[in-house]
């Protein structure tokens, strides 16, 4: 509602995997619809290709917004009909990548990307949501990182979602998006939302609480975690519907629930190599010595079992 009174800003929302960034992002993209704002929309899929996001936050907004960007677009044609070919000729790319003509046309097309925008936002509300842009591509991040210090002032909201700490490619351009924007952090729920949450998938059922506080356990709070193991627990017959109840498994039938978060491991290996197969799973992206897994557990005692993923 600021960003409507030209009071713009950048929010970047932060969680884990699984951690309701998304949602957030639905939200908010629900409430700027009810605000009659242009709403521009893109995630990491978009973002497989060179200016993949940026292209289609650009072609969203010529098409939201035909009078006004498409004027303000074909202005600076030829810096954008690379990404947007109907905007007539484009600049010549140069044949090496990285190159000094590179650089050139890439900090053209940021300028007129960003001034194409903060044109339409002049006289309307536009929002731009973008998810999971620790994994967009590396042009599109510095054009969303040079675009946050514009929305003050301005009828412009930009909302992006990032895995903290997430390994990327466009590392510096993220460390800029995220410095320029209004952090929010997203918690994992308290033992008690997570005993709400399970109530309102299960009911008002027998061991209910006791399943929630497992569930609370393994999925330390993670709302994606949380339902992910209610959909294991029901695809495995562990937790079951029926004359218009839910039956819960009691304590000494109540499976092992973090398996349903890894879902490659094999429940039929052997206590020690299910046991290393979780700390693996655990400690994705560490190199770990065997001995440091567990005492007594070889390489050949894993191979052996034939089942470890790898």
């Amino acid at each position: 509602r600021a960003a409507a009174e030209a009071d713009g800003a950048t929010l970047v929302v932060t969680a884990p995997s699984g951690g309701g960034r998304t949602r957030v992002l639905d939200a908010c993209v629900l409430e700027a619809r009810l605000l009659g704002a242009i709403v521009l929309r893109a995630d990491e899929r978009d973002g497989s290709a060179r200016w993949g996001v940026a292209r289609a936050l650009l072609r969203q907004l010529l098409e939201q917004s035909p009078e006004r960007a498409w004027p303000a677009a074909q202005r600076r044609a030829a810096s954008l009909a690379h990404l947007v070919p109907e905007l007539g000729a484009a600049e010549q790319a140069p044949a090496e990548p990285g190159g000094a003509a590179e650089q050139a046309i890439r900090a053209r097309t940021q300028i007129a990307l960003r001034d194409v925008f903060l044109e339409v936002a002049q006289s309307e509300l536009a929002i731009a949501v973008v998810d999971d842009t620790h994994r967009i591509d590396e042009p599109s991040a510095a054009f969303l990182a040079r675009l946050a210090h514009e929305t003050r002032r301005k009828r412009l909201l930009l909302i992006v979602s990032a895995v903290p700490d997430d390994r990327t490619t466009a590392a510096t351009a993220m460390q800029w998006l995220i410095h320029s924007g209004e952090p929010l952090r997203l918690k994992p729920l308290s033992a008690e939302e997570t005993q709400q949450l399970v109530r309102s998938l299960f009911g008002e059922t027998p061991n209910v609480r006791l399943v929630a506080d497992r569930i609370h356990g393994a999925s330390q709070g993670n709302p994606g975690a949380i339902m992910r193991i209610a959909r294991y627990m029901v695809s495995t017959g562990s937790a079951h519907y029926g004359a218009g109840t839910w039956t819960l498994p009691g304590r000494a039938e109540l499976p092992d629930l973090s398996l349903a978060l890894h879902s490659r491991i094999d429940p039929r290996l052997g206590p020690s190599a299910l046991e290393l197969a979780r700390a693996f799973a655990a400690c994705e992206g560490l190199r770990l010595r065997w001995n440091e897994c567990l005492p007594g557990c070889t390489p050949n005692s894993i191979r052996a079992s034939g089942r470890l993923p790898v």
